[in-house]
């Protein structure tokens, strides 16, 4: 009952701050767009996931487990690729003699 609760509470939480994203996305870059959706879709798969039962020990399916654990690994090295900071090189002025 308290799980329900608190996942009742978690959800709401959730879906405000959702709202909240969409009505100020329209205005962002597309980049901005593109990473707002996967990680709404990798949050959904991944709940979907747990509540399916996957990252159980006891699961009886090998390969689907196998799968979602290969899908929440590409999406974190996904991440780690998206937010490895850029360094920009400024070409160096010729000095005029």
């Amino acid at each position: 009952m308290v799980t329900a609760v608190l996942l009742g509470i978690y959800y709401f939480w959730y879906l405000m701050t959702v709202a909240n994203h969409v009505r100020l996305i329209t205005v962002t870059k597309l980049s901005t767009k593109v990473v707002f959706a996967m990680n709404q879709i990798m949050h959904l798969n991944l709940i979907g996931a747990m509540a399916y039962g996957v990252f159980s020990r006891h699961f009886a399916n090998g390969g689907i487990q196998l799968y979602f654990i290969a899908i929440l690994n590409f999406y974190i090295y996904l991440l780690a690729y998206i937010n490895t900071p850029i360094v920009f090189k400024k070409p160096k002025k010729e000095e005029e003699p």
